[in-house]
This record gives C-alpha cells, structure tokens and sequence, in this order.
C-alpha cells in the first residue's frame, strides 16, 4: 500500500488510536511512531532515527500526540515547523481530517486490547472513545488472506498492527503476552536443541512447535493466506509451518521497522537490487537454488557464498561490509559443537548478574 501524507509520534496509545481514525485513509499505511527514548544515552541517535524515517516516509504533516515536552522539542529541533502539529489529549481531533471526510458516531471501547476496537473503528470509518469497560473478545477477520497476529503487553504496538492490518486489508487476532522469564527458557531449548542427551532433535523441535502453537491458542490460519506475527521475542511462525510467515519484534522500534519495510517498495524507489544468497551445502537446500534463479530472472544483482565459500569469516564480512537489499540464508546448516555455561551472580554493588558463554 501507499504510505500516507502524515506520521504520528505518540507515547500515548489511546490517543495515538483516536488520531489514527482521523487520519488513516483505506489502502494507504498510516505510520505510527513510539517517541525518542530520552533517557538512553544515545538519545540523539533515537531522534535521528525518527526523523530520518520521516524524510523517507515523504510525510507532510507530522504530528506529536502526548509526547514529553523534552522528547517533542528533540523531534521539533530537526523537522520543519510547519510541518509539526502537537496533540494533546484534549484537543478537538476531528480538526485533523481531511476536508470532506466525515467520521460516523463513534465506538465506544474499553481500554484493553485497543488493537481490535480501532480496526473496527478503522474499517467502520469511525471514530473511537475508550471508557472504564471491559472490552468485547474476539478477532477482526480479514478482508482478502493474510493475519495479523499481536502479542498484548504493549499498546502502542497493537496501534501500530491495527494501522497494518487496516492498509492490507488484514485481520487482527490478540494473543496473551507471555512471561519474559518463559519466552528466554524457550528459546534456550532452541539454542541447545542439539546438545539433549535423552531426545532426538527433531523431538525436541517437535516439542518447542507444540509449545509455540499451544501459546498462540486458536489462531484462525488464514487457508491459503498468510501471517505477520508481532511478538516480543517467541518466533510463532516456526509453530504454523502450513502458512508462510514474517516476525515482528515490538522493541526497540517496531514503528519504525514498519514504515521503513512499505516506504522501501514504493513506486519510485529503488527496492530490491542486490540479494545475497548462503548455503554451506551441509544438507540439501534446493531453495537457495530456486531462489538464485528467480532472482536473476527479476534482473537482480545476486551474491552466492556456497559450499567452501561459505565459511564464518566471509560471511560474517559480507554482513558487516557489503551492501544487500536481501539476505537469504539456508538455516538448516546445523549447530556448531561446543558448551555454554551460564554464571549466576551477585556483584560488588549487590546487583544479580548473568554471564553466559558459549
């Protein structure tokens, strides 16, 4: 989809969904941007990466709703005024929409799982309030084939799905956020899925996928479609192997991710021009072959580290080196042998702390 005339900062979800009904126009992508974080120590690299986002975005109007005075004057500081409108929460946001476009009476919400009632609001074309009420279960279906799949937890990252699910014609399903220390102990079974003792690596992957599928409960897969998953960690897409599948991480900066993911293969933009392909040949990866002719059908420039070439040294070069618009690599090669230990505990200052090596 095209990308839309405006870009919204916000730390705000709730406001940031109001003005999303205002602003979103059908199969146009609405970005929506959580604020630069002033308290890391690299701040000004947090506002750059903003306003280099907007400048690609080629927005019009960029508004800054509920952001701290310090984060919104960082922002200001590098954008032209007339650019720049600033939203409070109490503002009259319908001043925002574009002559001529009439919002019908708005959806009343709770104030849980905001993604699924600004969907709906997006595609009623309405307005939406959120008052102190439990908010109605369900999912959004999608028009045409494809999912969008968002772990709750973060509020501002189901705007952000609703907003992509909205411009594909997408459905939105929300599934229950899972506890940080659970999300690092599975994905320690991945990384060690080699070194059991007392099951097979295809048992213990057999497992994990059971696990995964378990947590992401009831998703309606699309037949024939497609999934975005939005996580903060869990790789859901490994659990739904009948649907192709893409992974979002909410943090650091999935609004960004987003906008930088449509405003690459707009019209008028260079998009995909150099692929890198890798397969060290350990097993049987007739997709790099496959993916190698299609390529260079489409008159791209391909890259191939294959067999002996594609040992650690050249590709960790290539990564870090040369310029690629897609990275391909055949991720069934095997594990490299060896040990992990982990090191728990307590500094000088009294702090715990976790070393871990491999």
């Amino acid at each position: 989809p095209p990308l839309s005339d405006a870009v919204v900062f916000s730390d705000n979800a709730q406001l940031a969904a109001r003005l999303s009904c205002v602003l979103a126009k059908p199969g146009a992508y609405l970005p929506v941007i959580d604020g630069p974080r002033m308290q890391r120590p690299d701040r000004e690299a947090e506002v750059i990466h903003r306003t280099n986002a907007v400048a690609r975005s080629r927005a019009r109007r960029v508004f800054l709703a509920g952001l701290t005075d310090i984060a919104a004057d960082a922002l200001a500081q590098k954008m032209p005024q007339q650019r720049l409108t600033r939203v409070q929460a109490t503002d009259d946001l319908d001043r925002f929409a574009v002559v001529g476009t009439a919002l019908g009476p708005p959806l009343i919400w709770g104030r849980e799982r905001l993604g699924i009632g600004l969907l709906q609001a997006l595609r009623a074309r309405q307005s939406i309030v959120f008052e102190d009420r439990t908010s109605p279960n369900g999912h959004i279906p999608p028009k045409q084939d494809h999912l969008v799949v968002c772990e709750e937890g973060d509020e501002l990252a189901q705007v952000i799905a609703a907003n992509y699910a909205y411009a594909l014609g997408a459905g939105l399903f929300l599934i229950g956020e899972t506890p940080q220390d659970r999300v690092e102990q599975i994905m320690e079974r991945f990384y060690s899925v080699y070194e059991g003792r007392d099951q097979s690596p295809s048992q213990a992957l057999r497992k994990l996928r059971d696990e995964l599928r378990g947590i992401a409960a009831d998703v309606p897969v699309p037949a024939g479609g497609s999934i975005t998953f939005i996580s903060d960690g869990l790789p859901f897409g490994f659990a739904f192997p009948e649907v192709p599948s893409t992974h979002l991480f909410r943090y650091p900066a999935l609004g960004i991710a987003t906008l930088h993911g449509f405003a690459a293969e707009q019209q008028g933009t260079r998009g995909v021009q150099v692929a890198t392909l890798v397969n060290p040949e350990t097993t049987a990866a007739p997709e790099i072959d496959a993916a190698a002719n299609i390529l260079s059908e489409q008159r791209l420039f391909v890259r191939v580290y294959q067999g002996q070439g594609a040992d650690v040294t050249s590709v960790s070069e290539m990564i870090e080196l040369f310029p690629y618009d897609l990275l391909i690599i055949a991720t069934h090669c095997g594990d490299v042998s060896g040990h992990r230990w982990t090191y728990d505990f307590t500094d000088s200052e009294g702090l715990p702390r976790k070393l871990v090596v491999d």
